[in-house]
């Protein structure tokens, strides 16, 4: 965070510099604006966006078990349909695995050096997005809202393959830490 700098002479209206923010104001800002001008960002919204939409899909995924949504869970939702393949329920256990890469890229993605990551600048709010479609397919799943459940797992399945392609996922150089952080989870993301 920058300090503010007021110059005030006689004859001439007030200079107003914010230190590290690599700007001049000409006329006195409010303070405030000048600190959430420094930290809230377009790195830090996405971020911050991204953050937010792993909080939302992990509670809502974990009360659609405990609660459940509407009374039933997500199995038994399932069972209710005739359907000739049926994984088996340990295949499931894949979402913890998913979880724990959420926030593997959740903790990456912060990390001072990523913040201003052209490659993850280019995946923009799609990872965001693809959390609140998640949440929302269990509600609507939940909710008996079958037709739209539907186009909600279809647009989070366009979402994650054209954060795979932005990400350039195999085809494009990383560190170790990425790799684990960033290309691997979006991988087990997409199946």
């Amino acid at each position: 965070m920058g300090a503010v700098l007021i110059f005030e002479m006689d004859d001439c209206p007030p200079l107003m510099i914010a230190i590290d923010s690599k700007k001049l104001y000409d006329e006195p800002v409010p303070v405030a604006n000048i600190i959430m001008e420094n930290i809230m960002n377009k790195d830090t919204l996405r971020q911050l966006a991204n953050a937010l939409s792993v909080v939302i899909a992990l509670t809502v995924n974990i009360l659609a078990s405990t609660l459940p949504l509407n009374g039933q869970n997500t199995g038994e939702i399932s069972d209710r349909f005739q359907v000739y393949f049926v994984p088996a329920g340990y295949v499931f256990a894949i979402w913890g695995i998913i979880y724990i890469g959420w926030i593997a890229f959740i903790i990456y993605q912060f990390r001072t050096a990523q913040k201003e990551s052209p490659r993850l600048r280019k995946l923009g709010y799609l990872f965001a997005l693809s959390g609140i479609f998640n949440a929302a397919w269990l509600f609507t799943w939940h909710y008996n809202i079958f037709g739209l459940s539907v186009l909600v797992m279809l647009t989070l399945l366009g979402l994650l393959i054209v954060s795979y392609l932005k990400l350039n996922v195999g085809r494009t150089p990383v560190s170790n830490a990425e790799k684990w952080s960033v290309d691997v989870p979006f991988s087990v993301y997409l199946g």
